[in-house]
């Protein structure tokens, strides 16, 4: 396996790892078990890594076995409002 190839499935099963923590605690009720420094570590890297894709070529492919990874932010989100659009309850009103 080429470096490249064992960087590539180092990441993957990362993003797994990630992704099975985070369904964990959100099924389990057990939010408060993710440090918010390290969500928001994770969650900045993430959307700086998809930006500079997209802004390398074609736009990255999105959703996954996890789900859809669009967000919709709506009007107050400089409030710290904002949803997910997979969460059905939000309808995107402020």
């Amino acid at each position: 396996m080429s470096p490249s190839d064992e960087a590539a499935a180092d990441f993957g099963a990362l993003a797994s790892e990630i992704s099975a923590r985070c369904a964990e605690a959100i099924e389990e009720n057990r939010l408060d078990d993710i440090p918010d420094d390290s969500l928001g570590q994770v969650f900045a890297s993430v959307v700086r890594l998809f930006a500079a894709k997209a802004q390398a070529g074609p736009a990255p492919a999105q959703g996954s076995r996890a789900g859809p990874a669009t967000v919709n932010i709506v009007n107050g989100a400089r409030r710290g409002r904002g949803c997910w659009s997979t969460v059905p309850w939000c309808d995107g009103a402020p």
